[in-house]
């Protein structure tokens, strides 16, 4: 298993996307927890999200790709991703 931080670029039109899907993003997060370890949106101060964070324990890249590609909130005209390996320095707790 690896762990994986995938970071989102969000723009403006996604605003009223979070709106309408957040429910079923809620969801899709919760039925996957056990491989999307943490997820949150991305705010400048005082300002709305621009984006978001997960940090994910997946075994490989195309996992990763897939759990983001099939979140009610992905969608490609709107959202952009990277993702990253992540090599940690110590092994922390994540539960």
């Amino acid at each position: 298993m690896a762990r994986w931080v995938c970071v989102f670029r969000d723009a403006p039109e996604m605003l009223s996307i979070r709106q309408e899907r957040r429910a079923l993003h809620h969801d899709f997060l919760r039925r996957n927890a056990s491989c999307i370890r943490r997820a949150g949106a991305l705010c400048p101060p005082g300002s709305p999200p621009t984006g978001a964070l997960w940090l994910l324990d997946v075994d490989n890249r195309d996992q990763a790709i897939a759990l983001v590609e099939q979140d009610p909130y992905f969608d490609a005209r709107y959202r952009q991703y990277s993702l990253y390996e992540w090599k940690w320095a110590l092994d922390y707790p994540i539960d």
